[in-house]
């Protein structure tokens, strides 16, 4: 199974499960596909056809993990680079 379909799916079956803890901040498995979601949305909004990697930074924060997401899930992820 593909990452993405395993956090949708425990996004319907259990989406107030904690995905992701940093520095005391949780992030659940509802919110990230929702977030996530909300920005590959937003992404292909605003890049349309335009399908060139963009890059993802951050650490350890739940807003680097729903970017990386989000990106993934609008088809702009250099799979190239680790």
């Amino acid at each position: 199974m593909h990452l993405i379909e395993r956090i949708d799916r425990w996004a319907a079956v259990a989406p107030e499960a904690t995905a992701h803890i940093s520095d005391g901040r949780t992030l659940t498995y509802g919110e990230l596909r929702r977030h996530s979601d909300a920005l590959a949305c937003h992404l292909t909004q605003r890049l349309g056809d335009d399908r060139r990697p963009i890059a993802v930074l951050g650490h350890r924060e739940p807003e680097m993990l729903i970017a990386f997401l989000g990106a993934v899930k609008s088809g702009r992820l250099d799979t190239a680079w680790p």
